[in-house]
């Protein structure tokens, strides 16, 4: 008697979800930690992070000999020497995407001479503690590196962008408002 034995195979897709992780340097992401992790080197917390439940932030240091702490948030950003920090972003990031003419009130960390407005970007994400800009034509160009974006007005000829990833909705306040 012949048996005939029918192997019926299901297959499934598995849809992974690419992550894009986002290098912000001399940043720490305080709170919400998950786990830490020992690693001589930043690049091993990316690997880390998407192997841990959870994980959707990181901060590395070198404690120990090299620390990554896994993080299931990334709320609390403050300047540090020294940190590396990352966000598992799920789709592309649009950052130092420019604004024209609007300027970004306040938060000043320092200016710095450039004629080319395109310079600013890469002049912020290398100043410490700097995670937006805003350049004019002030003095031949000068871009004004800020410490965050928070009240924005229209000014004309004014170019300002966010260099690392931001959450926080745009807020225009028309420039001959009295705050």
């Amino acid at each position: 008697m012949k048996l005939l034995i029918v192997l019926s195979t299901i297959v499934s897709t598995v849809v992974a979800t690419t992550y894009h992780p986002f290098v912000e340097l001399n940043f720490d992401f305080i709170g919400h930690d998950i786990a830490n992790v020992s690693a001589s080197a930043v690049d091993k917390c990316t690997e880390h992070c998407e192997n841990t439940p959870g994980c959707k932030a990181y901060s590395w240091n070198g404690y120990n000999g090299g620390t990554c702490w896994l993080k299931n948030a990334r709320e609390n950003i403050v300047p540090k020497y020294g940190v590396i920090s990352s966000y598992m972003w799920e789709s592309n990031i649009n950052i130092c995407n420019e604004l024209i003419d609007y300027d970004i009130v306040g938060n000043d960390v320092q200016s710095v001479p450039s004629p080319d407005k395109s310079k600013c970007c890469y002049i912020c994400s290398r100043t410490y503690n700097c995670r937006s800009y805003s350049w004019s034509n002030y003095n031949s160009g000068t871009c004004f590196l800020k410490s965050g974006r928070g009240v924005v007005v229209k000014k004309q000829g004014v170019v300002s962008a966010d260099v690392y990833p931001n959450n926080t909705p745009l807020t225009v306040i028309n420039e001959n408002c009295v705050r």
